[in-house]
């Protein structure tokens, strides 16, 4: 016991002198940062920082040093102050200022730096979001030897994310920072090996590289490890042993992002009763913990519970917006809702489609309900759905898409194609095809049933077009897939001016005539944003050419005949509120009102002899405020407003502009000029 408490006071004492000697390091950096050693100054910076040696913390007297160090050129003070700046220690949060440290210590080479500006540029944190900048000092950082860096250069080649999606690279990547010990890695690379992209397929590397991850402290890679003894999938299938590792895994989590799948996987042992006692309602408030941490596996098994007690009116909305999401199981539900009229009126071609969508991804049951829609009654895609399963070696499918070229009923009949597939079926023992083949000096008496394929299409369709046309107008929103914002156009345009004269009259003018119009052409570019609830923008830059000839004129002294033309090029700038009704992701109606404003670049007047196509004469640049028309300005401004339809990528618009600026200067008269008709004809991108 003396020996005990003689080894425990001889440890305190070393460590009080060991403080007691890291102060007095302290106070040396103190005096020498003071006469200006920048080493020294970032060293002051650091015992503030961390609060060392006794030192009390104190971020503003830390961010003070730094700058000094920084100032000079010391690049992991710019680093570091670049560190407090993005988090507001010590100083006023600034995200530029940040980025500018950061470049300034990663312009110098430190690997930190580098990583931390390409996460600003990947956030777009206090810059402009450049995925390309983000690669390239991620890149840099991984090159040497930053092993986070390694992990994002990794994920950009995983995801195709501003680079060419490259598997290998990624594996590469992550196999160089899961060899420095780096968690995210060995994570990563673990998916890598469970889903064989990038490397074989092979389920005990995936929990070799999970249960390293594990041991460094991630939580993730502990779920991961806990899906694998769920599944059987490279050790040994463990229920209990799951079920402990999902818990685990939650409790060591902080981001409330990974909890969705954890969080499901629970409530699926409640589900089902595996790892633990069976308890429903259990299961049921784990899953709705899933659905609001954003899982759309939990809305999906919950839709799945709910199908299952009958209950279809809560079921619905729930595998709805799981199936939308890609779930093939609440597909495969809500085929099976469609298909019998449970909840929803039936309809058999929308429970096919999703049925199609479900065994599209190899879900068993979905595939099945297909087989006996097609079998039971001769359904007009059979002959398609037939092909893929009888090309996939099922025997049954290979007898019908023999009867199918036999009969000619969804296919041109043809005796050869039938001979072959019947001819596989038998070769696995199908009794129909080898009956089929004996009676095939029959075969041409055989009856052949008639169908309507293109109107069964058609109604398919237009069945598919109401439900989605039901979903997106319940949200009253513009529909996830709406990606076109930008577009080019050309169209045509016309145009007049309004004369009111001081004592009240009115006319109609176009230089030339009291009443025609001066056609033109448009062409430019639009940018139409859309926020949400249907609302948005419409902008863009226009250019217009005009064109305009008078009637045969004489000059009185014996020249002519001759006639004039007016040539004008101008610019066209809109700015429009825009409201859209989005009946389908590809078809939509809008309606649109604002200001437009115009200015004339360029005009000019050509004289021509009757039958010549050259002009004798050209007056250039004085139609406007000039000669032609001497109190008119070049600025224009209107009322805008209009509207028109958009079809997949092609846009219609069609509207009119009135003006409200007064072209003229003359205080006899007011000129305003209006666009009573335009047309145009967009492809967005």
């Amino acid at each position: 016991m003396k020996k005990y408490i003689l080894t425990l006071l001889f440890a305190l004492m070393a460590a009080v002198a060991a403080q007691a000697q890291s102060y007095e390091h302290f106070q040396e950096n103190l005096k020498e940062a003071k006469a200006g050693n920048r080493l020294a100054q970032y060293n002051v910076g650091l015992y503030y920082h961390n609060g060392w040696s006794g030192v009390k913390q104190d971020y503003q007297q830390a961010a003070y040093w730094y700058r000094k160090s920084a100032d000079q050129g010391y690049a992991d003070a710019q680093l570091n102050l670049g560190y407090l700046y993005e988090k507001g220690l010590g100083v006023s949060q600034d995200s530029q200022q940040a980025v500018y440290w950061y470049r300034k210590a990663a312009e110098q080479g430190n690997v930190s730096a580098m990583f931390n500006l390409g996460s600003c540029y990947h956030d777009g944190n206090g810059v402009t979001q450049d995925c390309q900048q983000a690669v390239y000092w991620s890149r840099k950082a991984a090159e040497q030897g930053h092993g986070a860096a390694m992990c994002r250069l990794g994920n950009c080649y995983y995801e195709g994310e501003c680079v060419d999606q490259d598997y290998q690279q990624a594996v590469y990547w992550y196999r160089k920072a899961a060899d420095q010990g780096v968690s995210s890695g060995m994570n990563s690379l673990g998916h890598c090996y469970k889903d064989g992209n990038g490397v074989t397929q092979d389920y005990q590397q995936a929990v070799y590289w999970y249960r390293k991850a594990d041991e460094q402290g991630s939580a993730a890679a502990k779920y991961n490890l806990a899906v694998c003894y769920y599944y059987g999938e490279g050790v040994g299938q463990d229920y209990e042993k799951a079920y402990e590792l999902t818990l685990e895994a939650l409790e060591e989590m902080d981001d409330p992002e990974e909890m969705a799948l954890p969080y499901n996987l629970l409530a699926i042992f409640y589900d089902n009763g595996q790892g633990v006692a069976k308890d429903e309602e259990m299961a049921e408030e784990l899953y709705k913990l899933a659905i609001s941490y954003g899982s759309m596996e939990a809305k999906a098994n919950l839709g799945g519970v709910y199908y299952n007690k009958g209950d279809y009116t809560e079921a619905f909305p729930l595998l709805s917006d799981a199936a939308a999401d890609g779930l093939n199981s609440a597909q495969y539900l809500l085929g099976c809702m469609y298909r019998s009229g449970s909840g929803v009126t039936k309809n058999e071609d929308i429970a096919i489609r999703w049925y199609k969508l479900a065994a599209a991804q190899g879900h068993e049951k979905a595939i099945a309900c297909l087989d006996d829609m097609y079998f039971d009654e001769e359904a007009p895609e059979a002959f398609d759905w037939v092909k893929k399963r009888a090309q996939e070696g099922d025997a049954y499918s290979q007898y019908r898409l023999g009867k199918f070229y036999m009969e000619g009923t969804v296919v041109e009949q043809d005796y050869d194609e039938a001979k072959k597939w019947l001819d596989k079926a038998a070769q696995q023992d199908n009794v129909q095809a080898i009956v089929l083949l004996e009676a095939k000096s029959n075969a041409k008496i055989w009856k052949k049933v008639e169908t309507d394929r293109k109107r069964a299409e058609a109604k398919a369709e237009r069945e598919y077009r109401l439900w989605k046309f039901g979903k997106y107008m319940s949200t009253f929103n513009c529909p996830k897939g709406y990606t076109r914002p930008f577009g080019v156009s050309v169209g045509y345009v016309s145009k007049r001016w309004d004369n009111i004269w001081s004592d009240g009259s009115k006319e109609h003018s176009s230089v030339f005539d009291d009443t025609k119009l001066i056609n033109g052409v448009q062409a430019g570019v639009r940018w139409e944003p859309q926020l949400k609830y249907g609302f948005g923008f419409d902008t863009g830059l226009y250019y217009e050419y005009y064109q305009d000839k008078s009637d045969m004129m004489d000059d009185g002294d014996g020249y002519g005949p001759y006639f004039v033309r007016m040539s004008e090029h101008c610019l066209h700038f809109p700015a429009h509120v825009e409201y859209r009704l989005n009946f389908t992701e590809d078809f939509q109606v809008f309606f649109y009102g604002g200001v437009a404003l115009d200015f004339v670049l360029y005009g000019k007047f050509d004289y021509f002899d009757e039958g010549y196509d050259e002009p004798f004469g050209t007056l250039d640049e004085e139609i406007y405020a000039g000669e032609v028309l001497p109190d008119v300005k070049r600025f224009n401004a209107s009322w805008s407003f209009g509207g028109g339809v958009r079809f997949m990528a092609f846009q219609l618009n069609a509207g009119t502009r009135m003006g409200f600026y007064n072209m003229s200067s003359s205080p006899d008269y007011k000129v305003y000029q209006n666009n009573p008709f335009l047309i145009s004809l967009s492809f967005m991108f």
